[in-house]
């Protein structure tokens, strides 16, 4: 099982090159790296270990610099997650030059045993928070942004932003409004799994595996858990309210238009003086006012009607054809849509492991999001080999002429792109043919399948003959 504590040290760079994919699987918003060549040899350094896994849970210790700038130069290529980094005296300067630009990079904290002689370079530096000498001063203070961090930079769900000046382009800011809408249709038409509570559970236990009191609160979560305790589970927090009062949201809420859900549950807030109110996930609000009171920022939102944004009307159209259910195939269509390639990818191979081998349309489905996930990143070869089994699927199916159509289609365009038009074209046939078969067969959809083909004139002028001789006979 792996811990959330990984170490590094130059003698064992084969380890190193084996598990640097599998440090990337941590499933928190921020990661903490510790870089220091005398980390494992301070006695105190276990317990400390302990305390700053309370406060950001993947901790990843390095002795080696080389190693640790492998890591983060992987990581900010991945933009996933964000990297609190904490150094020694001695790598201080040396590391800072090179990640102080990074955008993964959030904060820096030098621990060292001379304060006053690395201040005098650190302060040239924005993200460096402290330079502290003891383990206390250290855990506190970066116990203290933490929180900040979490709770001002940092969401369970980014927020979208939508801007009426350009809503008639949905490849502009205004997508994200629009896909994070849909993600959620998606998940709420969801089927659920018997075993999925039990999985993120394992998860979980992975993730905080060598954290003791985060397992105990998972096993009561397991053995306890309803939907009547649900809510305790997420007002729960230790969070000093005195550290998150930077910001203050004003929402004004009439209740006599159709919104997303909202409830107040003051009665059941971790803060029992303060009211609180919860909004549901893709709830849209409209801003008001920013203002400055005394170093408080207040901004004032008003609390929005689902109708009234500018892409009701698309957005209806695009969920109408979700269907009234939906799995995890829709989500990874979805997350294709707005080029998250890995995720999408990740859906779609999970669905896979659990269906069951006479499941055709579900399984083609998966292989041909598959092999469209390939050709857009430019994989031609494993793109034609997940449409080749999308298609031998469809084939098993009958009268499934235009699933077919698009196998042969998205073959072509595979084909295309190593530039080898003999089988392109051959392919591009075969789906004008399998169209012909289709009783809703429509010059529309000959003209998808032309417009495709983009780089070989020779192929598209035997291509528009063999549409026009298709067209005439039918």
């Amino acid at each position: 099982m792996r811990t959330n504590t990984v170490e590094y040290t130059r003698a064992e760079t084969p380890y190193f090159k084996l598990n640097l994919q599998d440090m990337s699987k941590n499933c928190e918003t921020f990661t903490l790296v510790w870089l220091d060549t005398n980390v494992k040899k301070e006695r105190d350094n276990n317990d400390m270990q302990k305390k700053l896994r309370a406060i950001i849970s993947f901790l990843i210790i390095f002795e080696d610099f080389d190693q640790c700038q492998t890591y983060i130069n992987k990581h900010d290529k991945s933009k996933e997650n964000k990297l609190v980094l904490i150094v020694s005296g001695t790598y201080g300067l040396q590391i800072i030059e090179y990640v102080h630009a990074l955008q993964s990079v959030k904060a820096i904290y030098v621990y060292c045993m001379d304060k006053i002689k690395h201040e005098q370079w650190a302060q040239k530096y924005e993200k460096i928070k402290a330079v502290v000498t003891t383990s206390s001063e250290l855990i506190e203070r970066i116990r203290d942004d933490q929180v900040v961090r979490e709770q001002i930079e940092v969401s369970t769900m980014p927020i979208a932003i939508f801007n009426e000046k350009t809503h008639t382009n949905v490849d502009s800011e205004n997508g994200n409004f629009m896909w994070l809408q849909l993600l959620i249709e998606v998940l709420l038409r969801m089927d659920q799994k018997e075993n999925e509570q039990e999985e993120l559970l394992q998860i979980c236990e992975k993730t905080h595996a060598d954290d003791q009191d985060q397992l105990q609160n998972i096993d009561e979560f397991r053995k306890f858990y309803s939907s009547n305790t649900a809510l305790r589970c997420f007002v729960s927090s230790t969070a000093s309210t005195d550290q998150l009062r930077r910001v203050l949201f004003e929402i004004n809420i009439d209740p006599t238009i159709n919104t997303k859900p909202y409830a107040d549950i003051s009665k059941k807030s971790y803060f029992k003086n303060e009211r609180e109110v919860l909004f549901f996930l893709g709830s849209i609000f409209q801003i008001i006012d920013v203002r400055d009171d005394n170093g408080q920022v207040i901004i004032v939102l008003n609390l929005c009607s689902e109708q009234n944004h500018k892409f009701k009307e698309l957005f209806e159209h695009l969920k109408s054809k979700i269907g009234e259910k939906t799995d995890l195939a829709s989500f990874g269509s979805l997350l294709f849509q707005i080029s998250d390639y890995e995720r999408s990818e990740k859906y779609y191979n999970r669905l896979l492991m659990t269906l069951e081998h006479n499941e055709y349309s579900s399984r083609a489905s998966c292989y041909q999001g598959l092999g469209v996930i390939a050709k857009r990143q430019g994989l031609y070869d494993i793109a034609i080999k997940h449409n080749e089994e999308s298609l031998r699927l469809n084939l098993l199916l009958p009268n499934n002429y235009k699933n077919t159509a698009a196998n042969y289609q998205s073959l072509a365009v595979a084909y295309e792109g190593k530039e080898d038009y003999v089988n392109a074209l051959k392919h591009f046939n075969n789906a004008v043919d399998m169209l012909t078969l289709f009783n809703n067969y429509m010059a529309l959809d000959v003209y998808c399948i032309f417009s495709k083909l983009s780089k070989c004139v020779i192929c598209k002028l035997i291509f528009t003959q063999k549409i026009l001789v298709k067209t005439i006979q039918t």
